[in-house]
C-alpha cells in the first residue's frame, strides 16, 4: 500500500511539474529563512551554556543609588568582593576575577609585536569556575604566579608560529615581562566572555606582582566583574538575602550607596541590556532575539499557506481522480492518507533544498552577524531528530486540508469532471490569500521600521566633532611619560589645528572610580 502511495505521488508530480515546481520552491525558500533564523536564535539562546557547572555560576552585580542622580544597575564590583565571599559566605565555593584590560595591549616576542584586544586579567580559579579547554599548560597552576600570561591558540600561532611556547617569555604591559604558561581554546562562538590572552591577577596584587595596580585590589574602586560557584544544593535566592549584610559588615561605607545582587551566568548574554560597565562582553537583548524567532515561524507560516493554496486551487483538476478511486472502492481515509503523504513528499523535496541553500548562504549570514554559525545537521544526531520530525509535521499541516477537501468529493459529480459543491475551498483561499498578504505586509513594515532606526540612530549628534579628528592610543608607551613634550611637537605641525589628551575615548566605557562626593564602590 505505501508503494502504491508513492507511485501514485510521483504519477501526480509528473502530470503537474510546473504546480510541483512552484510549490517545493516557494516551501524550500520559507524552510530556508527559517532555519538560518532559528540557527542564529538557537546560537543566541546556548550562550554559556556549554561550562559544566552553569546552573551554579552567578555573576555579582550592583544596584546603585546615590543623591541628585538617577539609581543604575552596574554589572561590575570591587578587587575584595570575590575573595571575601569565599570567607563569609559558605555558600560560595570559588570566586573568580575578571577585568578586561582597557586598551589593545602590545605583545612582543623578539621583533613582533601585536597590538591584541581583549585581553582578561584573570584569578587563577579562572579555570575551576568555567569550563574553557586548557590545551597546553597545567590549568592549577597557569595563573597562579605574577607575570604569568595564557595565550589563546590562534594568539599563540601569531607570536610563536607553530612551536611549543609555554616556557616562553614575551614583553606586554608596562614593558614587563611574562611568561607562557598555557594555551587556551580560542573564544567559543557562544561564551559571553571575551578573550585572546589571560594574565594572572597576582601580577597586580602590590607586594607580589610587578604591575602594582593597587586600585585593582581595594574596596574603593569597582572595575571588576565577580562570578562565584555556589555549592551544590545553594539556593540563590538565600545567597542574595545574606549580601547585603556582608556588604554592610565588610564595607560599611558603600553598604548605604549600593547594593549586591546575584545574576546567573545563563542571563548575562540576553537580560543585561539594563547594566552599565560591560566592556568587552558579549551582550545582546533578549527582545530581539524573541523577535527574530517569531519572524522566522511566520515566514513559514507565509510558506504552508502558500503551499495550501496552490494545493486546493488544482482540487477540481484532480476531481477525476478522486471520483474513480472512490468508485473503485477507496475510502475517504485512504484518499487523505495519500495527499497528506504527497504533501509530506513535497515537503521532503522542499526540505533537501532548503538545507542546500543554508548551506550556500551560511558564509554570508556569518560575516553579516559578526560569528561562525554551522548548520551542523547531517552529523548531529539531535539535529536530525528534530529536523525529520519538523518535516513531517510542516507537510501534514501544509497538506491537511488539501487532504480532507479533495477527499471529500462525491464520486458522481467528481466523475463529470468538477469537484461538485467545493465553494468553501474558494473561500479559504480568499481568506488564506489574505493573511499571507497581512502578515507579509507586518514583515516589511517591521524590517522599514528597524532600517529607519537604525538609520536615525546612524546620523544622530553626538554631542562632539568626530570629523577630522585623529585619536592616537598612547597607552603605557614612552611617549605618555613625556606627552607635554608630545603634544607640543604635534602642535607644531601645521596640519594640525588642536590637540589634547584624555585618559579614556569620549564615548568609550572606562574604569567605574567614584570621587569622595558620590562614595567608595
Amino acid at each position: 500500500m505505501l508503494k502504491n502511495y508513492i507511485t501514485i505521488a510521483f504519477r501526480s508530480i509528473r502530470r503537474h511539474p510546473g504546480n510541483a515546481l512552484i510549490n517545493v520552491t516557494s516551501l524550500s525558500i520559507g524552510m530556508a529563512g527559517f532555519l538560518l533564523i532559528m540557527l542564529f536564535v538557537s546560537d543566541q539562546l546556548s550562550y554559556d551554556g556549554f561550562h559544566e557547572n552553569a546552573d551554579r555560576i552567578y555573576r555579582i552585580n550592583k544596584y546603585v543609588t546615590y543623591e541628585g542622580v538617577d539609581p543604575e544597575y552596574h554589572a561590575i564590583t570591587s578587587g575584595p568582593v570575590g575573595p571575601t565571599m569565599e570567607i563569609d559566605l559558605p555558600e560560595v565555593e570559588e570566586s573568580v576575577r575578571v577585568l578586561p584590560w582597557f586598551d589593545p595591549m602590545p605583545l612582543t616576542v623578539g621583533e613582533t609585536t601585536f597590538k591584541t584586544n581583549d585581553v582578561l586579567f584573570a584569578d587563577a580559579s579562572f579555570f575551576d569556575v568555567f569550563s574553557f579547554e586548557l590545551l597546553s599548560g597545567d590549568q592549577t597552576t597557569a595563573l597562579v604566579k605574577p607575570q604569568s600570561i595564557v595565550l589563546s591558540e590562534t594568539l599563540a600561532r601569531r607570536l610563536f608560529g607553530a612551536t611549543d611556547p609555554v616556557g616562553e617569555t614575551l614583553v606586554g604591559l608596562n614593558d614587563h615581562s611574562y611568561i607562557v604558561t598555557g594555551i587556551i581554546e580560542d573564544v567559543p562562538h557562544n561564551s559571553h566572555l571575551r578573550y585572546q590572552a589571560l594574565i594572572s591577577w597576582s601580577s597586580t596584587v602590590p607586594g607580589e606582582g610587578a604591575l602594582q595596580f593597587s586600585w585593582m585590589n581595594r574596596w574603593m574602586t569597582s572595575s571588576m566583574y565577580t562570578f562565584v560557584l555556589l555549592t551544590e544544593g545553594s539556593d540563590p535566592v538565600a545567597f542574595a538575602g545574606k549580601l547585603p549584610e556582608f556588604l554592610a559588615r565588610n564595607y560599611p561605607d558603600g553598604a548605604e550607596k549600593y547594593s549586591l545582587y546575584p545574576q546567573a551566568l545563563s542571563d548575562i548574554h540576553l537580560r543585561s541590556s539594563h547594566l552599565r560597565h560591560q566592556r568587552g562582553l558579549d551582550i545582546t537583548q533578549e527582545s530581539f532575539v524573541y523577535i527574530f524567532g517569531m519572524s522566522a515561524f511566520l515566514i513559514l507560516l507565509i510558506a504552508c499557506i502558500n503551499f495550501i493554496n496552490m494545493s486546493t486551487a488544482l482540487a477540481e483538476d484532480r476531481a477525476k481522480e478522486v471520483g474513480v478511486r472512490k468508485a473503485l472502492g477507496a475510502h475517504q481515509y485512504q484518499l487523505k492518507k495519500q495527499f497528506l503523504g504527497e504533501s509530506i513528499l513535497l515537503a521532503g523535496f522542499a526540505f533537501v533544498l532548503a538545507v542546500a541553500m543554508v548551506e550556500l548562504a551560511l558564509p554570508s549570514v556569518s560575516t553579516l552577524v559578526g560569528k561562525q554559525i554551522e548548520l551542523g545537521l547531517l552529523g548531529n544526531m539531535s539535529a536530525m531528530g528534530i529536523a525529520i520530525p519538523g518535516v513531517l509535521i510542516v507537510g501534514a499541516l501544509a497538506g491537511l486540508y488539501p487532504a480532507i477537501v479533495l477527499s471529500r468529493f462525491k464520486p458522481v459529480t467528481a466523475l463529470r469532471g468538477s469537484g461538485g459543491e467545493y465553494t468553501g475551498g474558494t473561500r479559504l483561499r480568499k481568506v488564506l490569500v489574505t493573511a499571507q498578504f497581512t502578515i507579509s505586509t507586518v514583515l516589511l513594515g517591521g524590517s522599514v521600521v528597524v532600517f529607519q532606526q537604525t538609520e536615525f540612530m546612524g546620523n544622530q549628534d553626538l554631542g562632539i566633532d568626530q570629523e577630522q579628528v585623529v585619536i592616537v592610543p598612547l597607552s603605557n608607551s614612552a611617549i605618555s611619560e613625556h606627552y607635554d613634550a608630545f603634544k607640543a611637537r604635534v602642535l607644531s605641525h601645521p596640519g594640525v589645528l588642536n590637540a589634547t589628551g584624555s585618559n579614556w575615548v569620549p564615548g568609550e566605557p572606562g574604569a567605574d572610580i567614584w570621587d569622595k562626593r558620590r562614595g567608595a564602590v
